[in-house]
């Protein structure tokens, strides 16, 4: 509702703005089917728990996606961004993986899996770009569905009050 960037914490409603400068275009690619977002982190748990690598309790701030965004660096932010409950989406919705590695293939700055599934949050240059990696995805049937979208957008606001 408040638009622009935020920076989410605690269980995400907790939202503190980021300074960005730039718009940002994003493919959202819909490959269908379903994940439950539970069985998603019981399964990032499992393998979290195997690989004996500890679970931080708290997420830690990449300040250099920070930095990305507030000097509208695409490439910085490409490098910076990661999905830590990717390779558990990937484990249970095995289409997901190809439509990253498709994307990426495409010419995408970077592609992951959007929180626990199963849209991909494709970072691209432009629209252009956007459409195109879309009519690729499409083309191979990876995907049902692409969407774009652009930021830093704009919060909600009163058009006419009754």
């Amino acid at each position: 509702m408040l638009g622009h960037t935020a920076l989410g914490s605690g269980n995400g409603t907790d939202l503190t703005t980021v300074l960005t400068h730039g718009e940002w275009t994003w493919l959202l690619a819909v490959p269908g089917g379903h994940l439950s977002t539970p069985e998603v982190f019981r399964r990032f748990d499992e393998i979290s728990l195997a690989s004996g690598r500890p679970l931080a309790e708290h997420p830690v701030l990449d300040e250099r996606q920070l930095q990305a965004l507030s000097g509208g660096n695409i490439e910085l932010l490409a490098d910076t961004l990661h999905n830590d409950l990717q390779i558990a989406a990937f484990e249970l919705h095995p289409g997901l993986e190809p439509v990253v590695e498709a994307a990426e293939l495409l010419g995408a700055q970077a592609a992951l899996v959007s929180g626990s599934g199963p849209t991909v949050a494709v970072l691209v240059e432009d629209e252009a770009q956007a459409r195109s990696i879309a009519a690729g995805l499409m083309r191979d049937s990876l995907v049902q569905t692409c969407l774009v979208a652009r930021g830093s957008a704009p919060g909600a606001s009163v058009l006419e009050e009754s």
